[in-house]
Order: structure tokens, then C-alpha cells, then sequence
């Protein structure tokens, strides 16, 4: 399942709430999954690898949209420089190592 399908239903909850936040997720995915839910999963106390008990925490959670305004006013400057960078970013270049070794 992709971001968009997964945060479909509380997208509202997150716009209303941090509208950075709404931003990196609906515009760089890749962003969102590799630099924002990370941080957001912390802010919440959920593992930083279960995104989707995170979406559903935020989605049941009575005290999300003021956690998310909170993380959101406590990273303002961060989020800003991460769309900002992203943004210029015009091409990427990913270098994977497999490492193979044989049992004994």
C-alpha cells in the first residue's frame, strides 16, 4: 500500500492540524517516508517502521491534532528547509551494496 492510499482518511485531521506536515506528505512521499514519519512516529511513540499504527493513532487518538500542531510549531524551521531543499532537488543517484555470504 502507498502513502496516499494509507493516509487517505486523515488527511484532513493532518491539514487542519499541520499544514507542513499535510504538504510533505501530499507533494514528496518519498520525503514523508524516509524523513517525516520517522519523526512523527516519535512524536507519537509509535516504531518508527509501523506506519501504519502511526495513521491509525493519529486517526483514533482524541489529542492528534494538537500533538500534530505541536511537532509541527516544534520543527517549523526544519520542515521548511526540508521542502525547501527537496523542492531543487532535480535528479537522485542511489549506490546499493549487496553484501552476499555464503552459510558454512
Amino acid at each position: 500500500m502507498n502513502l496516499s492510499d494509507m493516509v487517505k482518511d486523515v488527511i484532513p485531521v493532518i491539514e487542519n492540524a499541520a499544514p507542513l506536515v499535510a504538504k510533505i506528505i501530499g507533494t514528496y512521499p518519498a520525503l514523508a517516508v524516509n524523513s517525516l514519519l520517522p519523526l512523527l512516529a516519535k512524536a507519537f511513540n509509535v516504531d518508527a517502521d509501523d506506519a501504519e499504527k502511526l495513521i491509525k493513532v493519529i486517526a483514533e487518538k482524541e489529542d492528534a491534532p494538537a500533538k500534530l500542531k505541536a511537532f509541527e510549531d516544534n520543527h517549523k524551521d526544519l520542515l521548511k528547509n526540508l521542502i525547501e531543499n527537496f523542492s531543487k532537488l532535480s535528479h537522485a543517484e542511489v549506490c546499493v551494496k549487496f553484501d552476499f555470504k555464503q552459510p558454512d
